[in-house]
Formats: C-alpha cells, structure tokens, sequence
C-alpha cells in the first residue's frame, strides 16, 4: 500500500497541468508508421494509443496503464481501464491512423492529457515475450505525424565471469526513430515477472553475480530517450525481446531462514517466513498505515522493522533488499537487542544491495531492515537476501 501510494504521489507530479492548444470539437488524427528494427515494415499488427488515466482515478488502473505504459491494453485480458484505448490494426506498409476530437485528448480544466502510444513483437526462438516500443507525448495539433514506432531487437547477451555477470548488446544510436539522450539498462525477472533486479548500465558493464542468485526467469535490455515533436516533448521507451536466464550464484545463506516482524508487543515470527524463501513474489505486510504523519498510538506502531535470523554469527558481505516501499536502513546485531546499522550504508527504498567491502568487517547473527525514521513502515518488501 505504501509503495503504491508513493507511486502515486509520483503520478501526480509527473502529470503536470499542460494548458490544451486545441478546440474541443476539432477533429484530430494521429498517424505514424510501425517497422522493425532494420526499417522494414510491420504489416497487419495491432497498435494502441492511450490517455493516461486522471491519478485521482482508481489507483491500480492507473498504475497498470502507466507502469506498463499502455501496453497492458494489447493483452487478451486487457483491465477495464482500456475500455477508453484505441487501437489500429497496420496496412501493408505498416502505417496507423488514430481519429479522435480534441476533446479526447483532454482531462479536467481543458487541461492536455498524456498520451502512450505502443506495440509488443510476438515472441520468436526462445523468448519469453516480444520486443516493445512506445512513445509518450500530448497531442496539441489537429494532425500528428509521430516519428516512426520502432522495434529494438538486440537480445542481451550474458557471460559468467567468476563472480560477475557481463551483460552485452548492441545499444540502438540516436535518430529520430530512436530519440537523443538514450539511457540503457537491464531488467531481470522470475518467469513470473516478478522483479529481481534492473540496473542502469551500457553494454559490456558487469554485475554481481549474487544479485541473480539461483533465479530462473526472464532478462531483457531497456533504453530510454527524448526528442520533441510539433507541441510537446516525446519520451521513448524500448525493450528488448526478453531471453530466459538462470542465476549462477546460487542460494544465498539466508535462503530459508527464520525471519521476525515487528509486532505491537515486540519481535513476532513469521511463519513461513516470505522474505527468505526465494520466490520474490508475497510481500511483507500486506498493508500498512502510515504513522509518520498523525497520532498513531502505540498499538499501531508495528511493521517498523523486519529481521532474519541467520542461525549462527557470521561475516555477511552482501545485503540486498528488494522492493520496500519505504525508506529503510540495514542494520546487524549478535543478539537481536544491540543494533547498528552497517557502516556506510545509508537509507534506501526499492530494490537495493548494501555492501561490507572488507573480508569479515561486520559480525553478526542477524540482520534487519528498519524503517528510516522511528515511525515509518517498512512496506512492500519481497526478499532479503544475506550472503
């Protein structure tokens, strides 16, 4: 809850109040072509165009739109927020046309609305899922011709190298199909898509391979980038075909360990315990409020930390916490009463790794993520991984 309130608050940021240059009665067309990544066309393919939804609207439609930008709509089981998505099927030629009023392209207050327009190549060979490409922008012209849809499909290509992960492929380079400004990185996930770890880097740049632990699932390459069209910045996004994977490093060794909550009366034991058990889907907890703010008594002060026990001292060297929803710290204690937080560490929210650089630094038998400040959550978390 706490994450997706934070996301939230994000959306509504991001939003903006963007005045609409058009008249609500004009007749607007937008129209584009899709191609591949060598500039052939895509023929008979399906193309989405849709509004951002208003973030007062209900949040998970709203999160499902955006965070997948819009291609949720091109499933066979699209939510109901895509009832107001457009869709067109390409020509021959791999053109698209989009016909809408200028009153579609507008929110409350006449205000313009962002708009994702994307598509998603079937999966070939051993993919997992298709490359996808999508544009984002407002639409402040009666005519708009966008810069052509474009695939990128280079497959990353990972090489174990002892303790570390190289990660190739080939970047796409500036150009109108492909924006200016590009920013590359990579994304890894269970079969379930489930995140694991994303990381901005360029090809050829390694990563630890304990990140990935014994992970079986799904990598795929993203670029970002930005360029304007008549009215309004464009920002692009790529993906590229999503090639399965399996995390050499194995299991880490707080894999299966017994882990602790904070509870209203003090340390409760959860059982079975989610945030050790590799499968970085359930989330601890469930829900949560948010005590930061008002005069939560002490009743309602619970969910501030999480701890695993490891079942003997030992020299941790990695920590990395995944998906929290709240700024936390890493802290370890030998008998779960003395804490401190790891040296060089600092607060942290999402998917993050704390190292101890030096051989045996740190001593310790446990190890807890605690909220930043005495009375905030931890929310969201789906694993804490110890080595």
């Amino acid at each position: 809850m706490r994450k997706m309130a934070a996301t939230f608050m994000s959306l509504m940021v991001l939003a903006g109040c963007v005045e609409s240059r058009l008249d609500p009665d004009a007749q607007v067309k937008v129209s584009g072509k899709l191609v591949r990544a060598d500039g052939t066309p895509v023929p008979q393919h399906k193309v989405v165009l849709i509004s951002e939804p208003d973030p007062a609207e209900a949040l998970v439609d709203v999160l499902l739109v955006v965070e997948t930008l819009g291609l949720i709509c091109l499933t066979d089981d699209p939510p109901t927020i895509c009832e107001g998505a457009l869709t067109d099927t390409t020509d021959a030629e791999g053109n698209f046309l989009f016909q809408l009023t200028g009153k579609d392209t507008q929110g409350d207050n006449s205000y313009a609305n962002q708009f994702n327009l994307g598509a998603q190549l079937p999966k070939s060979g051993t993919q997992l899922a298709g490359a996808t490409s999508t544009q984002r922008f407002y639409i402040q012209t009666e005519e708009l011709t966008v810069p052509n849809l474009k695939f990128w499909e280079s497959s990353p290509v990972l090489t174990t190298e002892g303790a570390l992960v190289k990660v190739e492929f080939v970047a796409p380079q500036e150009s109108a199909e492909y924006g200016r400004n590009i920013e590359t990185g990579v994304v890894f996930e269970t079969v379930g898509k489930d995140h694991v770890w994303s990381q901005d880097l360029e090809s050829g740049e390694r990563i630890d391979a304990r990140l990935l632990e014994d992970v079986q699932g799904g990598v795929h390459a993203v670029a970002r980038s930005s360029d304007a069209i008549v009215g309004s910045a464009i920002k692009f996004h790529f993906r590229t075909g999503v090639e399965p994977f399996t995390g050499t490093a194995g299991a880490p060794t707080s894999r299966g360990k017994t882990c602790f909550a904070h509870g209203e009366a003090g340390a409760v034991e959860l059982s079975p315990c989610t945030l050790t058990d590799g499968d970085f889907k359930s989330a601890y907890p469930q829900q949560d409020e948010d005590c930061s703010n008002n005069g939560c008594d002490e009743a309602a002060r619970a969910n501030n930390w999480v701890y695993v026990d490891l079942g003997a001292t030992t020299s941790p060297s990695l920590v990395v916490v995944r998906n929290s929803g709240s700024e936390v710290v890493v802290e370890t204690s030998l008998d779960a009463t003395l804490w401190t937080q790891v040296p060089g560490s600092s607060a942290h929210s999402g998917t993050f790794k704390v190292e101890i650089p030096a051989a045996g630094a740190v001593q310790a038998r446990y190890v807890r993520v605690k909220g930043k400040e005495d009375k905030t959550h931890v929310s969201g978390i789906t694993e804490v991984s110890v080595w």
